[in-house]
């Protein structure tokens, strides 16, 4: 280690499985886009992100915009929104998702979107399985709000007039196994603008009805098109996770960024450069080391010069050519150092 730096006494560490598992729960969708994805969107595919797979542009066209909520954005996020012209969503490839035995061996289902609502249409689907369980902001409210089973009540979480940012985040908890119909009955958790709770809906019960349509999750719109759920609007880091979220692991920031933790792991196995990248909460001005572990009571030393990237830094750890035994290698454990200031 470089004489004049200081080992500090804070570690960040964190345990990956592979394949890797987000420490925010498991990750189905994510569509984070930036000014280089604007080709790539135009011709039909909206990246993916945290291991979920890219999104299919249909029914229409979707574009990108600069305009992007002003304050509490989450670490990474893109710099650019989604564009929904009330003509096109964007499919999650694949079926059944959300199907109500995942939810149960998941422990539960999180929605993630902020929006900008920009008047017009009837229901404006922002995240919608099946067509049944769908996170709305529907004309004829002045509010979002979340509908379950594709019926009534809709849970209200907050006003949402036209030409305004607001993120939104639905959580459900199972609280029993599947049922013999196919339900599951458990708690949602609704926030609105931030990590306190806006309101809670015990005792609720999901049917099987989204499951026994055979329909994928779709953004911006009806997963099959129908003409009356297409968004009007912008929308921004939509994410649907397994698992009921806690607040610390929602998008929206819970806290000050400069906690020193990791944020995230993600394990690429692709050849010829297997690689696992690594996200952390960092100090401006600091330096960062980066160790790794396959069992906790030894650490390997992979670098100790990691320049801070301001309020979040990031390395890759490449396996080839200095680590070839750590490909297919069932657990490894990491850890970040701040060794400057």
């Amino acid at each position: 280690m470089t004489p004049s730096r200081r080992l500090a006494t804070s570690t960040a560490v964190l345990l990956v499985l592979f394949p890797a598992v987000s420490p925010a729960g498991t990750t189905i969708l994510h569509y984070r886009v930036n000014d280089t994805d604007a080709a790539t969107v135009g011709a039909g595919t909206v990246p993916g992100t945290d291991g979920s797979p890219a999104g299919t542009v249909a029914f229409g066209m979707v574009s990108l915009s600069s305009d992007l909520p002003t304050e509490n954005l989450p670490a990474g996020g893109g710099n650019r929104s989604l564009v929904c012209n009330g003509a096109a969503g964007i499919n999650l490839p694949g079926t059944q998702q959300l199907l109500n035995s995942v939810i149960a061996s998941n422990g539960g289902f999180t929605y993630e979107a902020w929006f900008k609502y920009a008047g017009g249409g009837t229901i404006n689907s922002i995240i919608d399985y099946a067509g049944t369980e769908k996170l709305v902001r529907e004309f004829a409210m002045t509010t979002a709000g979340y509908r379950n089973n594709s019926a009534a009540p809709l849970y209200d979480l907050g006003n949402a007039p036209a030409g305004e940012w607001h993120y939104a985040a639905i959580v459900f908890a199972p609280t029993g196994p599947v049922g013999g119909d196919g339900s599951i009955t458990g708690d949602f958790t609704f926030y609105y603008d931030g990590v306190e709770p806006v309101s809670t809906q015990v005792g609720v019960t999901i049917s099987n009805f989204g499951d026994s349509l055979n329909r994928t999750i779709c953004v911006g719109a009806h997963p099959l098109g129908f003409a009356a759920d297409f968004f009007n609007g912008l929308l921004y880091e939509p994410r649907v996770s397994l698992g009921a979220l806690s607040p610390d692991a929602l998008l929206f920031p819970s806290g000050p960024t400069s906690i020193f933790q990791i944020i995230s792991l993600v394990y690429d196995p692709a050849m010829p450069e297997p690689n696992v990248f690594i996200e952390w909460n960092s100090q401006p001005g600091g330096v960062y080391a980066v160790d790794y572990a396959t069992e906790l009571a030894s650490w390997q030393e992979i670098t100790d010069s990691v320049d801070s990237g301001g309020e979040t830094s990031t390395f890759s750890h490449f396996f080839l050519p200095g680590d070839p035994g750590l490909i297919g290698m069932p657990q490894l454990y990491y850890r970040v150092r701040q060794v400057f200031p």
